[in-house]
């Protein structure tokens, strides 16, 4: 994602007029410091692609700042909330290994967050000079505050086996027995992890003794003020959908299906049905 994107959702946010400000005039300023937490989620999406021909799966990454008022982030117009980018979700069939498949697929998803996230991932230690509407500049740093997910990508991003609880370290026996467990480790996660430039069996074994998915340089290990274990959040619109609307449907079908079937008959034909 280019650094332009970013700034843009930003500068739209808190109402900036220029973001073209030398860094020689934040050195030695009285302006004020202070962070931009960045909320990011990401959800499967099926886009058809009227041109090409097809339906194609994608996961779509979307940001936008977090303290901001709730008035203006109920507003669309105001551009809270700011689409990043697709990530083709390829099934790499080809690979016929199936852990090496998944592995794949996960180093794919980081990097091209890497792409997506390489906008603000400087501006988290030097800030960025922006100013609000009412004309204060500030030195802003952009941290990743929170990413909102389903839990296949809450393990994607958080590099734990699927059937791991993505925050602590629970044993996947005891995640029913309503105990205190600690989070992982930040720190000792970004060491692990820095092992995969050196001997793939050294860094498998690190990987495996720390209860981590060997991935290569996940996302947001070079963010210093990031701690992914705490920043990730269960969707719960999806979790409304699946625990009630999923049922509600199945309901509806077993009381109704008939008439169901008598309504959905008298559609008239179309693209997709």
């Amino acid at each position: 994602m280019p650094k332009s994107s970013i700034a843009s959702l930003i500068k739209r946010c808190l109402g900036a007029q220029s973001l073209t400000v030398k860094r020689s005039i934040l050195v030695g300023s009285l302006m004020t410091s202070t962070f931009e937490a960045s909320f990011l989620a990401s959800a499967h999406y099926l886009v058809t692609q009227v041109l090409q021909g097809g339906s194609y799966l994608h996961l779509n990454v979307i940001t936008k700042i977090q303290n901001i008022s709730k008035d203006i982030h109920s507003k669309p117009t105001q551009w809270v909330q700011m689409l990043l980018g697709y990530i083709p979700m390829t099934q790499l069939k080809h690979i016929k290994n199936k852990a090496g498949r998944c592995c794949t697929l996960a180093n794919l998803f980081h990097t091209c967050m890497h792409k997506i996230l390489s906008g603000i991932k400087h501006y988290d230690e030097t800030g960025i000079a922006m100013t609000t509407g009412d004309g204060v500049w500030y030195c802003c740093h952009p941290i990743i505050a929170m990413f909102v997910s389903d839990y296949p990508e809450q393990s994607l991003v958080a590099c734990t086996p699927y059937g791991r609880f993505p925050k602590c370290s629970v044993p996947q026996d005891k995640c029913t027995n309503y105990q205190h467990f600690p989070m992982h480790n930040i720190q000792m996660a970004i060491k692990t992890f820095s092992l995969c430039d050196s001997n793939p069996m050294t860094f498998h074994a690190a990987c495996c003794e720390a209860n981590h998915k060997p991935t290569y340089h996940p996302f947001w290990e070079h963010f210093p003020f990031t701690n992914i274990f705490l920043s990730i959040m269960p969707d719960v619109l999806h979790q409304v959908q699946q625990g009630i609307s999923k049922y509600l449907i199945q309901w509806l079908i077993k009381l109704w299906s008939e008439e169901i079937d008598t309504c959905c008959s008298c559609l008239l034909p179309n693209h997709n049905a």
